[in-house]
């Protein structure tokens, strides 16, 4: 695979990429923030062997979704997903540790891949061909069928896949995990502020062409569910100590301190298997929406 991929940047770095002047302009990639500055957005290439397997290894982490990633290549090649790794900013301060410290719980991330996605929202791009340690991803999904059933405008865009690895700690590592959507974020990432980064980032994005958001959506499993006794025993041994409820902030919560109003419930929103027993429980979730123009 290593060989293929070598191969295939040599080629892209010897390529004189030219954007076709009746192409659309390619998306812009980073929306510059004084205060949300900790993390960059890199875009995901779905045609890298590399960047799928290390999709595959983060989905797996987080136990859901991995059988869909050849589903998500055909979606970003139409230009009907935008997917972006999460990396850290290379100003961060204790950036090397924190990478030290994912690396060692998942070895199999050890090795950096390289920014090679030649296409963007179906326009040239020209990667930059830099070398980054991806802590996480985002997408951006069009739901046109999602915008009629809850009576959003059609310039709405979904937030999807929000994944960013539970062992990229801050200074407070006393804070306990919750989840985001149906993946797993760690309650220390919202203390140094890398998901609520990703979050601006993400959103803003979204207002440019050729999306031209008006209103974000999103849906993520409810706050009654995760304030459940068996939730929180759940997630205390995922962390490895008790978490108790009052220190608990659900994904619900979390979005809504953000400025998104529930619009719609669906008590059988997701069904999760359980990677250790394999059980299935179905779990309620939420929607919600925010509008940003």
């Amino acid at each position: 695979m290593k060989q293929k991929e070598d191969a295939r940047r040599e080629r892209i770095s010897k390529q004189n990429i030219k954007v076709n002047a009746e192409l659309t302009m390619s998306p812009p990639e980073t929306m510059p923030s004084s205060k949300y500055n900790n993390v960059e957005l890199i875009p995901w290439d779905p045609d890298s062997d590399i960047h799928a397997q290390r999709l595959y290894e983060q989905r797996v982490a987080c136990t859901w979704d991995q059988d869909l990633i050849d589903e998500w290549k055909v979606k970003v090649r139409e230009g009907k997903k935008f997917f972006y790794w999460i990396k850290l900013s290379d100003d961060f301060a204790g950036k090397d540790e924190l990478i030290a410290k994912h690396i060692a719980k998942y070895p199999t991330e050890k090795e950096a891949i390289v920014d090679t996605a030649t296409t963007l929202a179906k326009s040239s791009r020209t990667p930059t061909l830099t070398t980054f340690m991806p802590i996480g991803h985002i997408a951006l999904d069009l739901y046109p069928e999602r915008n009629t059933q809850f009576s959003l405008p059609q310039s709405t865009v979904w937030i999807k896949s929000l994944y960013i690895s539970r062992y990229v700690p801050t200074l407070k590592p006393q804070h306990p995990v919750i989840k985001i959507s149906f993946f797993f974020f760690f309650r220390t990432m919202q203390s140094g502020g890398f998901g609520r980064s990703a979050m601006y980032q993400i959103e803003h994005l979204a207002t440019c062409p050729p999306l031209n958001a008006t209103t974000m959506a999103l849906d993520t499993s409810t706050k009654e569910y995760q304030t459940t006794p068996q939730y929180l025993a759940y997630h205390s041994e995922m962390n490895g100590r008790k978490i108790e409820a009052k220190d608990f902030r659900s994904n619900e919560e979390w979005y809504v301190r953000q400025g998104y109003q529930a619009i719609a419930r669906n008590e059988r929103g997701y069904t999760w298997v359980d990677p250790k027993t394999g059980v299935e429980e179905v779990i309620p979730c939420v929607f919600l929406k925010k509008d940003i123009v």
